[in-house]
């Protein structure tokens, strides 16, 4: 120990048996280094020298490039914020609002529910003409039908079949006159 510098020794001991030695050799070197005296004094160094100085110099250099950069970089950013201002402007122009978006999409369901009415009167067209083809279809196949059936009952012979054959062609007749009055 020694030098130029305050010094601080504690000594620990505890009071079992088993550690005597250990406590008598403690003791023993604490009392040794009270005998020792420091003289603290405080070391000087020149300003010249001082690394602390040079460093504070640097960093205050620094800084002040740091500044003068950062003031260039401010205005080119003016700038460039600007265009960037401008674009976004543009952009905000172009892009739908929620207004024109609904009215648009009012537009769109109008045009939609159009097209849907022409196809639903397209539709009942065609089906109107089809049940009519097959109306006439129905009626040319009752009549000749009934023909058939009469050619058949003239050529039957006894007035029991004609019966079947009139009762026949009544039901014939009957189920035509449903289909006209259907159509």
């Amino acid at each position: 120990l020694g030098g130029n510098a305050r010094a601080l020794l504690v000594a620990n001991i505890g009071p079992e048996l088993e550690a005597l030695d250990e406590a008598t050799k403690t003791i023993t070197f604490a009392q040794q280094m009270m005998s020792v005296r420091n003289v603290a004094r405080v070391n000087r160094i020149s300003q010249d020298q001082s690394t602390i100085v040079l460093m504070r110099q640097r960093h205050q250099e620094c800084l002040m490039r740091l500044q003068e950069a950062a003031g260039e970089a401010q205005a080119e950013e003016d700038e460039s914020g600007k265009k960037l201002r401008q674009e976004v402007e543009a952009l905000n122009k172009r892009l739908l609002t929620k207004a024109s978006a609904e009215k648009t999409l009012e537009v769109v369901q109008a045009e939609q529910l159009q097209k849907m009415d022409e196809v639903k009167v397209e539709i009942a067209l065609a089906m109107s003409r089809e049940l009519e083809q097959l109306r006439k279809q129905s009626l040319d196949g009752i009549a000749s039908l009934r023909q058939s059936m009469e050619q058949h009952v003239t050529s039957m012979d006894g007035p029991q079949r004609r019966e079947q054959a009139e009762a026949q062609q009544a039901q014939l007749e009957a189920s035509a006159e449903a289909v006209r009055a259907g159509g």
